[in-house]
């Protein structure tokens, strides 16, 4: 009995016009060019995704418009991203809070004392890698829910920014350089603060070392 590859391939060869034809040539340069085809309408698709989005987003917009639009968009997710890293930053400072307590109740010193500092790190390591995962949804939600408030308050201060008339993205830019400076910077050092004072209460440690601060 003759295979059904040695039937075809006589067949193929003289459609092909090529002597060292063997089964399945065909079928392999066919799914090649289906490949390449398939590769180039992908880079193409990509490469032109950006501007067609821009198109259908602002093909109808005057130039002062689609500026406007840019600057908010720019300005609000500049805001998302100051909400979650005060939240961020706010955990962090909890985290270091219980770690101060924790450290202070095992060794029954002040983490200021000499040679207890890097315990002190050690134990908010541990915290972070333990439960910083865990609470990462929980984050992301205070978050977005903090981020329309964050926006009134980065509002509220561009309205007391003496340029607001004419330096409009000046403006932005100073208030929430202002707001970044007192929410996540003062707000959060003084929150973290109070937790330490409040943890070494608890622990019944003092936050200052009866001989001074000795972090060696």
């Amino acid at each position: 009995k003759r295979s059904a590859e040695s039937v075809l391939e006589p067949v193929a060869t003289s459609i092909t016009g090529k002597e060292s034809y063997q089964f399945g040539d065909l079928t392999r340069k066919v799914l090649s060019d289906a490949d390449e085809a398939l590769a180039t309408t992908r880079d193409a698709y990509f490469e032109e995704l950006p501007a067609a989005m821009w198109r259908q987003l602002f093909g109808g917009l005057t130039p002062q418009q689609r500026s406007d639009v840019v600057i908010a968009l720019c300005q609000f997710t500049a805001v998302c991203v100051l909400s979650l890293s005060l939240v961020s930053n706010l955990l962090q400072g909890a985290f270091f809070s219980v770690a101060w307590g924790l450290s202070s109740r095992h060794s029954r010193l002040s983490p200021l004392a000499a040679g207890q500092w890097p315990a002190l790190l050690r134990t908010h390591a541990t915290l972070r890698l333990a439960l910083g995962p865990l609470l990462l949804p929980a984050e992301l939600t205070a978050a977005a829910l903090l981020t329309p408030r964050y926006r009134r308050a980065v509002a509220a201060l561009q309205a007391r920014m003496p340029l607001r008339a004419s330096q409009p993205v000046l403006s932005r830019v100073c208030a929430l350089a202002v707001a970044w400076a007192l929410v996540n910077g003062v707000a959060v050092l003084a929150g973290t603060a109070a937790g330490v004072a409040i943890a070494a209460a608890v622990a019944g440690v003092p936050v200052w070392p009866p001989s001074g601060v000795v972090l060696a």
